[in-house]
């Protein structure tokens, strides 16, 4: 628990910082606010956060629901994440001494409703979601908990809000803004400090794990195990052992099998699994879950029983299969073959 909230805070701290950033957002805000009135800059900010909902809840769910069933993409998004982070810090820092235009296009906000305009300008900027997309991958756990990503969007909707509407107050006050204009320089360049250090850290710590999954797409899932081994990377042997489970559904992946193949102990296997939130058990069975649902929707099993399907994944109880099936995904296993048919 305490881990997840430390990992809260600090994507917080990251959003709002680059919140903070004058960009597209805090340009209509300003602009709003300055043109019409402070109350309207506020409804730009209600708009802007309702936008961030849109955005943050797609990043969220798409990318836990996919990362459930790729590894390696979380592990590949994790690079690319970081990578973007370094990107964005160098933009804040390079243009740190760039001016604010507020007069300029001041009419424009004039034309349409203030929520409504804020609302689709953050729909239609593509780099708020994969903002999102890559602070959410390259910090979150492989399996983050539901009341985790509720907290994120309930978190990152409060940044953008609470902040714009800051800027509308402030920016409505003529003293104030001549103040904000001042300190922009110092503000983004602390920020683009802060964010390339960060950006750096997490490509340091997401290589190890890149390199090792390259030996797994080659199949040699015991190698990378002897190599993550030498070289002490938890990241590598779970990947390996996971890769492994995987494999080998229908036979024994029990904690001690998993610890006479890779040469650990089944203690230590239940510490890797515990470091992403997640026991053993509960990784094999959605695995074998996932592994049911795709026979089937997939035509070429048409002609087996559900309860062949559930007997090759590796189920033994067909009572506790139907129940874990419905309560992971909200149908029972006849509806799926219904629907896929």
């Amino acid at each position: 628990m305490t881990a997840h909230l430390l990992t809260l805070a600090t994507i917080g701290l990251i959003h709002l910082l680059a919140v903070m950033s004058p960009g597209p957002s805090f340009l209509v805000t300003a602009r709003t606010a300055v043109a019409r009135s402070r109350a309207d800059g506020i409804k730009v900010a209600l708009g802007l956060g309702a936008g961030s909902i849109v955005w943050s809840a797609a990043a969220l769910l798409g990318l836990n629901i996919l990362f459930r069933e790729f590894h390696w993409l979380f592990v590949g998004m994790k690079v690319a994440g970081a990578l973007f982070l370094l990107w964005i810090a160098y933009q804040i820092f390079r243009h740190a001494d760039d001016p604010i235009e507020l007069e300029q296009g001041a009419k424009l906000e004039r034309v349409r409703g203030p929520l409504l305009h804020g609302f689709l300008t953050q729909i239609s900027n593509p780099k708020v979601v994969v903002f999102f997309g890559s602070i959410f991958v390259a910090m979150l756990p492989g399996a983050a908990p539901v009341w985790m990503i509720v907290a994120l969007i309930v978190m990152v909707t409060v940044n953008e809000v609470a902040w714009y509407s800051l800027v509308s107050l402030f920016f409505g006050s003529q003293p104030v803004r001549r103040v904000y204009l001042v300190a922009k320089r110092w503000i983004d360049r602390v920020t683009g400090v802060f964010l390339g250090l960060l950006g750096l850290r997490l490509l340091w710590r997401a290589g190890d794990p890149a390199q090792d999954l390259v030996g797994l797409a080659l199949g040699a899932t015991r190698d990378v195990a002897e190599i993550a081994g030498e070289r002490g990377s938890r990241a590598a042997r779970i990947c390996a052992i996971k890769a492994d489970i995987v494999q080998n559904l229908d036979g024994d992946v029990t904690a001690a099998a998993l610890s006479s193949r890779h040469r650990i102990s089944p203690r230590y296997i239940r510490k890797l699994f515990a470091g992403e939130n997640l026991s053993l058990s509960k990784f094999v069975l959605r695995q074998r879950l996932a592994r049911v649902h795709r026979m089937l929707t997939d035509p070429r099993y048409a002609d087996r029983t559900i309860a062949d399907i559930a007997l090759a994944a590796g189920f033994n109880d067909l009572s506790t299969f139907n129940r874990q099936f419905r309560r992971r995904f909200g149908v029972t296993p006849s509806d799926v073959r219904h629907r896929a048919q």
